[in-house]
């Protein structure tokens, strides 16, 4: 009777293993449906968001542009910007020496960056043409939650915008020779980078590229970052199929 017993345990003990390697099987398949969701999702955007820069880059300078000065990430830094214009949200948060610090961003305007030396009559033109971009991204930004930032960088200047707006880039920054900005040039249409560090954050991040292109040549590139850690917390597989496995030892 007791090897009866002990048969029948360790039939019930096989079924629901099985049952909870089903359930985790399940759990991560639609994990990865919904990551090539988010991709198909931030592969449109980026689409869009590069289109119409390119759109302003291939314009004159506009005659008219937005109200008050543009954003600067310095004056970000160097806080001579309206608090009242800022906000501090988690997923923005710098990590230094493993504890997050709030880092103000602009989700009213994009930010600019260029590097010294740069030439300053045409960046203020180029800032001038993309000044305008600003209700289109933030539409993108409103529309794609899981994208962290919109960034694009100009080959001839290395101007450097980002939306949301904010600072903590580092000393010598030239988004020209970053990681990112090289995979674009080297492929056509649009290239997911690996993970890396994000320069202002310092969290892993992982960017879809793609050439700005204007008269046959290539003029900058522009990419959509995605938190690491914000993709894999929101597809974690459920922790129903945990219970399975407890009640199977």
């Amino acid at each position: 009777m007791h090897a009866v017993g002990n048969r029948i345990a360790d039939q019930m003990g096989e079924l629901l293993t099985a049952e909870a390697r089903d359930s985790l099987q399940h759990a991560v398949e639609d994990g990865i449906r919904g990551l090539a969701k988010v991709r198909s999702r931030a592969e449109i955007a980026l689409y869009v968001y590069a289109r119409e820069i390119e759109a302003k880059l291939a314009a004159p300078p506009p005659d008219a542009v937005p109200p008050g000065p543009p954003l600067w990430a310095s004056d970000i830094d160097a806080g001579r910007v309206d608090a009242a214009r800022l906000v501090e949200l988690p997923r923005y948060d710098r990590v230094e020496g493993g504890h997050r610090i709030p880092s103000p961003i602009s989700l009213e305007d994009q930010s600019f960056f260029a590097p010294p030396g740069a030439n300053e009559s045409r960046v203020r033109d180029d800032v001038a043409r993309l000044r305008s971009i600003v209700p289109t991204v933030r539409w993108l930004y409103e529309e794609n939650s899981e994208l962290a930032r919109f960034f694009a960088a100009l080959s001839d200047t290395a101007l450097y915008v980002q939306y949301p707006g904010s600072g903590q880039l580092p000393p010598g920054y030239d988004p020209t020779k970053r990681d990112w900005y090289r995979t674009a040039l080297a492929h056509d249409g649009i290239e997911i980078t690996g993970a890396y560090r994000d320069a202002t954050t310092q969290q892993l991040v992982i960017s879809l590229v793609t050439q700005l292109r204007h008269a046959g040549r290539t003029v900058g590139v522009a990419g959509v970052d995605c938190d690491v850690d914000q993709l894999l917390d929101s597809r974690r597989p459920d922790e129903s199929w945990h219970d399975h496995v407890l009640v199977s030892l």
